[in-house]
This record gives structure tokens, sequence and C-alpha cells, in this order.
């Protein structure tokens, strides 16, 4: 007997804003953009706020997998490289090949169109293999730590986290962390048997920001799975963040300081730049006047496209992830809110990066994809 169940949303909640962060902060490296895809399409990227170059080596990042207390069955990555100012790291699952687990199991490949992008952008790292960093779920936390020495972990200390280490059997079986805390969500379910669809009411709870993994009464196989912003989702860090979480939460409210990006899962379009109220970026963008850019069609298609700000434009540019450009045309002082592009004719489809500058100084980077 087939049964599918689709989940009907109707509850709506209000996000908690984020506090105010002091102007001192920015000193130091903190996790940027989570991306929690189908299969092993995980990713993480690292920002660097600070007005000088970091040497990775000295950082590892570490899994504290199903509500664990420790690292060892999550896995923890040192990392490499140079990381130069207010520039990201791109940190990907490194599976190259589908893996039998036994029993029938297969752990899947990461997709390589994710890994291109670490492959591509420098700095850029895969993952080793499992257990590992990147093999995160919805309950796992990663934490982001600084070593004494770039040999070994040593007296490490945190400097990021995200989500809550050591909750074990409160989260093991669980979706992951919302927004909502201590709250009953009622909602609908479908199921289908045969020509037969009979639509069920039900409610499942979120018990200190966590998602339970069935609904009140045990027996819907889905709880309400939608809430758990940490899995299946991308996230990126809010703007005003300044700095990592350094501090075990008593609670992780997910939406204090990371945003959703919409498009279910699957979705790493903004992997690769960051935009942070920290050094030049604060400056080109500050919180009192937003800076608004946008590109449409978005997928590219008959290579053209056209920009739009809510400032005058003066210059835009294009370059492939590799930094080199394809396209660049000074506006000058044309004053234009809005301007078409138009691509080479040879362009290759793949991912590209537009940089807009306006008549203030200001910019933006928005990516693209060319069909």
């Amino acid at each position: 007997m087939k049964r599918t169940l689709l989940i009907l949303l109707f509850v709506v909640f209000t996000l908690t804003t984020l506090p105010a962060q002091e102007e001192n902060d920015c000193s130091e490296l903190f996790f940027s953009e989570y991306v929690e895809g189908s299969g092993n399409n995980k990713a993480l990227e690292i920002y660097n706020p600070t007005d000088h170059v970091i040497d990775l080596s000295y950082y590892w990042v570490a899994r504290y997998s199903n509500g664990s207390s420790n690292f060892n069955d999550g896995g923890i990555t040192q990392l490499e490289g140079f990381l130069p100012p207010h520039e990201v790291l791109v940190f990907v699952n490194g599976q190259k090949v589908d893996k039998e687990l036994g029993g029938g199991a297969i752990s899947p490949k990461c997709d390589p169109a994710l890994q291109a992008i670490a492959e591509n952008h420098n700095p850029g790292l895969l993952d080793h293999d499992y257990p590992a960093p990147t093999y995160m779920n919805g309950n796992d936390a990663i934490g982001l730590l600084k070593s004494e020495s770039n040999e070994s972990l040593t007296n490490p200390v945190a400097v990021d986290l995200i989500g809550q280490i050591g909750l074990g059997d409160k989260i093991k079986y669980e979706y992951g962390w919302s927004y909502v805390k201590d709250s009953l969500v009622s909602y609908h379910y479908r199921i289908i048997e045969g020509d037969d669809t009979t639509w069920v009411e039900t409610a499942g709870r979120v018990i200190d920001y966590i998602v339970q993994h069935t609904d009140t009464a045990g027996t819907a196989p889905f709880g309400p799975y939608w809430m758990a912003w940490t899995k299946d989702h991308t996230l990126v860090r809010k703007r005003l963040v300044k700095h990592g979480v350094t501090a075990n939460p008593d609670g992780f409210d997910v939406s204090m300081e990371w945003d959703t990006v919409p498009g279910g899962r699957d979705v790493w379009d903004s992997l690769g730049f960051h935009t942070c109220n920290c050094g030049v970026t604060a400056v080109h963008t500050p919180a009192d006047d937003p800076l608004e850019v946008y590109t449409h069609p978005n997928p590219v298609t008959y290579n053209t496209f056209e920009v739009v700000a809510n400032h005058p434009l003066r210059r835009i540019e294009v370059t492939n992830l590799l930094g080199q450009h394809i396209y660049r045309e000074e506006l000058g002082e044309a004053y234009e809110r809005r301007h078409q592009v138009y691509l080479p004719a040879n362009t290759p489809p793949g991912l590209y990066l537009v940089r807009v500058t306006l008549n203030n100084d200001r910019f933006a980077v928005r990516k693209i994809l060319v069909k």
C-alpha cells in the first residue's frame, strides 16, 4: 500500500529581531553561510571581517553530531590557505562518488556543481572523508575553533558556533532548530491510499527552539519539519552580525542572526561572497540607507539581463568565479537606475559575479546563473 504525506501549513509566527552589536567588533572570523541541502550537498562559508590577511591553518571546523558534547563522532577538519580581508572561504563536502553503506543504503556524492564553487574559489576547500563537519544535518551543531598551534589542535577557543552543543537526547532524533520557543503548531497532512485521499489534522511541538520529529500523538512520520531552519535550508548571516557566537547558547534561536534563502533545498547562488557591516563594506552599505540592487532575469537567458538599483548606477562589472572580467561598462553621470547588460555572445554557461558601483561609491555584488 502506497502512502504519501503532504504537509499544509497555516500558522505564521513573528520573527525575533537582531540585538545591537558593538562597533568595535569585526576582529575574528565567523560563519557567513550554511548550506544544508539534499544528500551530501553541504557547505559552509567563513568570512574575514578584519583588515588583515588571516592564516587559516590555525582554524578548525568541528561537527557536534546529534546533540553530542564533543566532535569525536562528527569529525573535525583543519582549514588551510590564507583569507584576505573582507573575503570568504568556501568549504564544501568532498565526497565525489556514491558509496554503499550496506543493507542497500547509499551515501550519495556531493553535487559537482557545488564542489566546483569551492574548487574555483580562492580560497576554497573540499572536506575530507566521513566523519567530517560537512556531513551535517539539521540537528548537528557546527563550531569554528581557533588553535594556539597550526600543527595540532592545541588549547582551542570557539570563535563561532551554529546550534547548541551537548543537548543529547533532546536533539538526537529531532529535526533541528527553529525560531519559535515552546509552541504547539497545528497543521494538516494528506494520506493517499490508492485512489483515496484523506486529510488529517494534527499538531506538533517546538520545545526550546527544537523542532520535534513526530506529531504530539507520535503517529505522523513527519512533525512540523518545515519549521527547522537548520534542515533542508540555506542560511545567510545577517548583515549586522560582526562576530561569531563564542559561548554555547541556552536555547539556539536561529533567526537571531540568520536569514533563510528562498527556494528550498540545494540553493547556493549566494555562496562565495558576503555583505557585512565591517570595514569597507560597512561604509558602502549603511544600515540607515539600505542598498537595493537587483538583477533579472536570473537565471540569465540569451546573454542579457537588467540591473536595477535604488541609486544611480556608475559602473557594472561581470566576472567569472576565477575573477576574470568578461564585461565592464562605465555609465558615468548618466544617472540611470536601471540598465540593460548584454554579455558577449561567446559567454559560457555558468555562475558569474556582478559588481555594481553606484554614483555615491557604494557597491553591491550579486551572483547570476547564465544558461
